[in-house]
């Protein structure tokens, strides 16, 4: 009989154990091949659980990649939008400042005419602002206060030309006879009159005024048999020229009249620069040369452009240094700056060299500390702010200050009685306000009833009614709030209780009067 081997043992082929060690290796390879499918089905299960768990981790980083994109998106939109209402606000004050210098324009006219010019500059502004061409938008707003200072000088000249018509006027009433007075009342009411002309016209007018009060004079001197040499002299009379021709007469006299408004005009701005250019005044009454004249004009009016380039320039500068002075008194080591402003505020005229020097200063410090000077301009404004609402700002000891120190705590009075108000401003800008309730004891403190929550969530809530009135006043006074504000609704956080030993004191003085005050009362029974 022949045999085999299976598994490493030898069988007789035909016998039992043969055979049941066929079966059992059958059954082996069976299990085996089950065994092997498992293991192929886990395999299968197990990279179907990964390609599932690797789906959600790229769905899950999508996701984040998007919540991301879009918070990233807010934030771009937020800080567009606070740039879009920063340069809105710098519109709109630098806009009312310049309408309040062009409301002081007496002239409706001009005032009209440069109202409208400022409010057309709006489109160029924000334009160059939202460019990042701040040069430009600050020179669009000190070309129009220059020109807004251009007309008001000379709306104070025509008022001192006017004044000095009528004072003219009034020394010449005095000595004349019943015969001119009639005259001199209608150069009066003429130049009282209300003209709806401009500045310019109403000068010329004028002008003409004191022609006819010139040549009054002349009536009133040879009548009077008198010399009035000086009043004719304070009108700068412009005498009749002689030449026969009409056309040539009058250009002369349009010269002479140019000249002696020039004169009239640096008179105006400074009277020693008027007295040298005087003999040329004098000169170009008497010349007949038209060439010389126009000579005369050409330096004359040289003279006076430069007097009233340096007055508008001196107002503008000085305006510059009002709105330097605030930023560099909140500075360190700017002192002696601050005083060489406010000598400069005073000077007659301030030179461009000057106001480079001051400007470059100034430049230079808030540049170095232009972070501690935003903070205690963003600290002063809202303890001001606060101080204009009636509240009052107390240190962490409870002693009063006037304004608050950024990235400490500062306590609020609050017109809730048994609470006051946490307040800190930090180094970035953002405003943490919290309400507290004020107790005498750690036993007050640590004994909170349900009537006691209900209390403080009530004026909790009242609380935050009340500083919606803080935030909007501190946007008018042009601080953007957008994420600076950390608020929590009362319901959100349980009210912190702070100990103040100086009320149980308080306290213990009252019940100590009253009881003192009651054994008094029994005695004089």
């Amino acid at each position: 009989m022949s045999s085999t081997w299976i598994n490493g043992r030898r069988y007789e082929i035909g016998s039992r154990a043969y055979y049941d060690a066929m079966w059992r290796e059958e059954q082996r390879q069976r299990d085996e091949q089950r065994r092997r499918r498992e293991e192929q089905r886990l395999e299968r299960e197990r990279q179907r659980l990964q390609r599932e768990a690797d789906r959600l981790e790229r769905e899950r980083r999508l996701r984040e990649e998007e919540q991301r994109r879009r918070e990233e998106a807010e934030r771009r939109r937020r800080e567009e939008e606070q740039r879009r209402q920063r340069i809105a606000q710098a519109w709109e004050q630098a806009q009312n400042s310049l309408l309040r210098d062009a409301e002081d324009i007496q002239n409706s006219p001009e005032r009209n005419e440069l109202s409208t010019a400022v409010k057309n500059l709006k489109s160029s502004f924000i334009s160059n602002m939202t460019n990042y061409n701040t040069a430009s938008a600050e020179k669009i707003i000190a070309d129009m206060r220059k020109k807004i200072i251009s007309v008001q000088a000379d709306e104070k000249f025509l008022a001192s030309q006017k004044n000095n018509l009528l004072k003219n006027l009034s020394s010449l009433e005095k000595i004349s006879s019943a015969g001119f007075k009639s005259e001199i009342e209608s150069i009066r009411q003429s130049s009282t009159k209300k003209f709806n002309a401009s500045i310019n016209e109403q000068t010329r007018q004028i002008k003409n005024l004191m022609s006819r009060a010139g040549k009054l004079a002349e009536e009133i001197e040879k009548a009077n048999a008198i010399s009035l040499e000086g009043f004719k002299e304070e009108m700068i009379f412009i005498p009749p020229a002689l030449d026969e021709d009409k056309k040539a007469k009058d250009e002369l006299t349009a010269i002479i009249n140019d000249i002696c408004d020039f004169g009239e005009r640096i008179a105006f701005f400074d009277k020693k620069e008027a007295e040298q250019v005087k003999p040329l005044i004098l000169e170009a009454k008497q010349e007949k040369s038209q060439a010389r004249l126009n000579l005369i004009r050409t330096q004359i009016k040289i003279t006076y452009g430069k007097l009233k380039e340096a007055a508008v320039l001196t107002s503008m500068f000085k305006h510059d240094f009002k709105e330097f002075l605030p930023l560099m008194q909140r500075a360190d080591g700017a002192a002696n700056l601050c005083l060489r402003m406010e000598d400069l505020l005073t000077a007659q005229e301030i030179s461009r060299d000057q106001y480079n020097e001051i400007y470059k200063a100034v430049k230079e410090i808030y540049l170095e500390q232009a972070e501690a000077v935003e903070e205690k301009f963003f600290a002063e404004k809202i303890a001001k702010t606060l101080g204009d609402m009636g509240y009052s700002l107390l240190d962490e000891s409870g002693a009063p200050v006037e304004n608050i120190s950024t990235g400490k705590m500062n306590l609020l009075n609050t017109p809730y009685e048994g609470y006051k108000a946490r307040i800190t401003v930090s180094h970035d800008g953002k405003i943490s306000m919290r309400l507290v309730r004020v107790v005498g004891s750690e036993a007050e403190k640590n004994s909170v009833s349900e009537y006691q929550r209900q209390v403080d969530i009530e004026t909790g809530k009242k609380w935050c009614k009340n500083l919606e009135d803080f935030y909007k006043k501190l946007e008018a006074e042009g601080i953007i709030m957008g994420n600076t504000i950390l608020r929590k609704e009362p319901e959100q956080e349980i009210l912190d209780v702070i100990v103040d030993e100086s009320i149980q004191r308080r306290k213990a003085q009252q019940a100590s009067a009253e009881a003192e005050q009651e054994f008094l009362h029994e005695r004089n029974l």
